[in-house]
């Protein structure tokens, strides 16, 4: 069993783990895309551009069009994309549980954070959370900075957190971090395969196992 009396806070990835959001980024891949003249790609091929920063996964497909195709993007994903979201089943009831135990909750996610915020604030969820961090316009913070930027955020050393992510994103930025890692296989990159090279605590299909894990390590 792992000890639990270590952990003041739990922090989440946001795409893929907290909230499902493949829609909205498939839409607006797509969309800036077309406003340069390039045709579409499949739903899958669109998901390749959920958990890097968008200057990463932009490079390769827009080359010389990079900071042009971020503007576009952005440009809609303000306007239209971040509202194409839910949270994943059970959510809601981990938050009310974290809550309750008295953990401290943020969000560290690759996406800019002022959608971050609005997309917390549009969720009407705000109220769980005691820090958001993500991307600058530069896109330059690590998923290992963003990790530590929440915990400093709370008071809290890398050893008093842990997070909650779905991608080997994640995964890289928690190990480089120093902090513990519950891996989750229902959203973009995980499965129970890949997840295991990342050392997690815990493996979850859904949220509602890691309900049931908090309940039996707490």
């Amino acid at each position: 069993m792992v000890m639990m009396k270590k952990y003041k806070a739990v922090i989440f990835d946001m795409d893929g783990t907290l909230l499902e959001t493949a829609q909205g980024i498939i839409d607006g891949v797509n969309h800036t895309r077309a406003e340069l003249g390039m045709t579409e790609v499949s739903d899958e091929e669109a998901k390749k551009h959920i958990g890097p920063t968008l200057q990463e996964s932009f490079a390769d497909v827009f080359v010389n069009q990079v900071e042009e195709a971020i503007r576009i993007y952005r440009e809609y994903y303000e306007k239209k994309g971040q509202y194409s979201i839910e949270l994943f089943d059970g959510m809601i009831d981990l938050l009310e549980l974290l809550k309750l135990k008295g953990f401290k909750i943020a969000v560290s996610t690759m996406k800019y954070e002022r959608f971050a915020k609005n997309i917390i604030d549009f969720l009407g969820i705000g109220e769980y959370f005691d820090a958001i961090s993500g991307c600058d316009a530069s896109g330059e913070l690590s998923k290992a900075a963003l990790i530590i930027k929440s915990a400093e955020s709370m008071g809290l050393n890398k050893d008093e957190v842990m997070l909650i992510g779905d991608s080997k994103y994640d995964g890289i930025g928690a190990n480089a971090a120093g902090v513990d890692l519950i891996a989750v296989t229902y959203g973009y990159g995980f499965d129970r395969e890949n997840a295991v090279e990342y050392n997690p605590i815990f493996i979850a299909d859904n949220v509602y196992e890691i309900i049931d894990w908090f309940k039996k390590n707490l």
